[in-house]
């Protein structure tokens, strides 16, 4: 999944979300308008035409492009799982963060 976060007048947000989802409803997930902070948050499918659309949104305005990835709770080690039933202390940072880093879950 890609989000693209754009930072665009309400005028110009009408056309993307009309045009999203007319032409693109195959890639686009979501079209979301912040009040508070004026952003623009399109969900869009990893593929091909999605990348395009992605870079194609971001040439409308100041904005920044995130690779998301979905995490299930057969992917998370059972070690942090363990940990995450007790109350938090600071010596689990360490201890989640190396076993993050063992399963490929953090860079």
């Amino acid at each position: 999944m890609i989000l693209v976060e754009i930072q665009i007048p309400p005028y110009i947000h009408k056309k993307i979300a009309s045009r999203t989802r007319k032409s693109y409803n195959d890639v686009v997930r979501e079209v979301t308008r912040s009040r508070k902070t004026g952003l623009t948050r399109i969900f869009i499918e990893n593929c091909p035409k999605g990348w395009w659309l992605a870079l194609a949104l971001l040439r409308e305005g100041a904005g920044t492009m995130y690779i998301l990835r979905s995490v299930g709770i057969m992917d998370i080690p059972s070690k942090v799982l363990e940990l995450s039933k007790e109350s938090w202390k600071l010596e689990f940072e360490s201890v989640i963060e190396e076993e993050l880093k063992k399963w490929g879950l953090k860079e």
